[in-house]
């Protein structure tokens, strides 16, 4: 639903807000009811009970325009308020949400709160003088699959979406043709693990409505010390992905990825994603051409190949078995890089097989394995 400002300021009107000086109050009680009534479908731990009640999905839309609504109020009633400011009034609201504000340019704002792992993300803008919330990430499903796990029927029943919420919000430099920009971090609700599903979002925001630029999925390792950043007219953030053969643990940060996405004057493009160490990913392939009895010629050297060919399986009935493109072989155990020059040397140890202290020369861009030993 896209709401006006006469719908929003009838919104008020209708549900008891009553006038300006009334309305902070009533808008805290409507959200304190609805709040209490949310809750009960969680456990202390923040975990969501088995059976929720049916319209816990409606009761999280109710909460959200609750907290749209509070924030233009206390926009309306502080119109030179900063973002800092802003993000205190809804912590006021509610202690428990975890809130992220942020400016975007013509007096609006980004704002997503977030509990137990489900999250909002919305703007509050100012039109004619009056601050409204004029659109929120969850009415968005329709732009792309992936923003389906926004909507609050995410919780509903049999849904096949899971709950989303925004571990970082950024503005981004405007178009060429004054629209504002800004991207949001999401991650998927999981209880258990450290290596998270995320999703990236940009928007472009023209005074009354934010339009998609591109949305994808990734997965990142929630302990990563490594920070999303605008270098450059870039976005970058820091991603972990697949090896063909071998597999790391959810709390290990291997492989890690940096992708980019340009942000050009008048649009978005995603360069995709580069591997930190490029040299693992050799040695990878090495692997899944051994387990495939395929030519590695052109990777490493015979001495290599001679070396490791007795000790990884044929796997090529497997594989025409497998719908997956990845044979695992084992779980890496140490994987460290150290470079001089064009020549890098690598120790891998995997659960089953080494240690092994490569060597690996790049030429022109190129890496091509020259040695091997097996090491303690």
């Amino acid at each position: 639903m896209r709401l006006t400002i006469v719908s929003f300021l009838l919104l008020a009107s209708l549900t008891g807000f009553g006038s300006a000086a009334d309305q902070p109050t009533s808008i805290r009680a409507a959200y304190e009811l609805t709040k209490a009534q949310v809750d009960d479908d969680f456990d202390e731990s923040g975990m969501l009970r088995s059976t929720p009640r049916n319209d816990l999905p409606q009761l999280l839309r109710r909460q959200w325009s609750l907290i749209g609504n509070w924030s233009a109020t206390y926009l309306n009633e502080h119109p030179s308020a900063s973002a800092k400011e802003l993000t205190a009034s809804i912590s006021d609201l509610d202690p428990d949400l975890g809130v992220d504000v942020a400016a975007l340019p013509e007096h609006a704002f980004v704002i997503s709160t977030t509990k137990n792992e489900i999250g909002n993300v919305s703007i509050v803008a100012n039109y004619g003088g009056t601050y409204w919330p004029p659109w929120t990430i969850a009415d968005t499903s329709t732009l792309d699959p992936i923003l389906a796990s926004w909507n609050e029927r995410a919780l509903a029943p049999k849904s096949e979406a899971t709950p989303t919420y925004a571990s970082k919000l950024g503005v981004l430099p405007s178009t060429s043709d004054g629209k504002a920009r800004f991207y949001v971090e999401g991650a998927y609700m999981q209880w258990m693990g450290a290596t998270i599903g995320g999703q990236l979002s940009i928007w472009s925001w023209d005074g009354r409505t934010a339009s998609l630029l591109l949305a994808k999925r990734y997965w990142f390792m929630i302990d990563s010390q490594d920070m999303t950043q605008v270098i450059d007219g870039r976005l970058v953030l820091h991603t972990k992905e697949d090896f063909k053969t071998f597999f790391s643990c959810g709390s290990c940060e291997e492989k890690k990825a940096v992708w980019t996405v340009l942000i050009n004057p008048t649009g978005v493009t995603d360069l995709g994603s580069k591997a930190v160490d490029p040299e693992l990913d050799v040695i990878d392939e090495l692997f899944y051409r051994l387990e495939m009895r395929a030519s590695a010629v052109n990777i490493a050297s015979p001495r290599v190949v001679s070396a490791l060919a007795a000790e990884i399986p044929d796997r090529r009935v497997e594989a025409k078995k497998s719908k997956s493109a990845n044979l695992f072989l084992s779980a890496i155990s140490e994987a460290t890089v150290r470079r001089s020059g064009a020549i890098s040397t690598v120790r891998l140890a995997l659960d089953d097989y080494g240690p092994y202290t490569f060597t690996v020369r790049r030429t022109n861009g190129k890496f091509f394995i020259t040695d091997v030993a097996t090491t303690q």
